[in-house]
């Protein structure tokens, strides 16, 4: 995927979180590569089998945040978290069903 491209899926992932990182909370920076810029969080780690591409996998953090955790599975308040955007993006149901 090219670096535009990439650039405009966190964009658009962003909006579902209200431009803030997915980690700690804090608004994210600009797309110029410094330690407050958006990165492309998977949720579940991909060394843990989480998928690759799939948009249900992604969120977005400031890329200090990201390298931060590692590889560490999420917590109960980032399911939380993560449950209330996936039903933005249309994803799960007002149920925490998938859709």
């Amino acid at each position: 995927m090219s670096r535009s491209k990439s650039a405009r899926r966190r964009q658009r992932l962003a909006k579902f979180q209200d431009s803030r990182c997915f980690l700690c909370g804090d608004p994210l920076g600009i797309e110029d590569g410094g330690l407050d810029a958006p990165s492309t969080h998977h949720f579940i780690p991909l060394s843990k089998g989480g998928p690759r591409n799939a948009l249900v996998n992604q969120v977005v953090a400031h890329r200090r945040c990201n390298q931060m955790i590692g590889d560490r599975m999420p917590t109960r308040e980032e399911w939380m978290w993560y449950l209330r955007i996936m039903w933005a993006r249309g994803f799960v149901d007002t149920e925490g069903g998938a859709v």
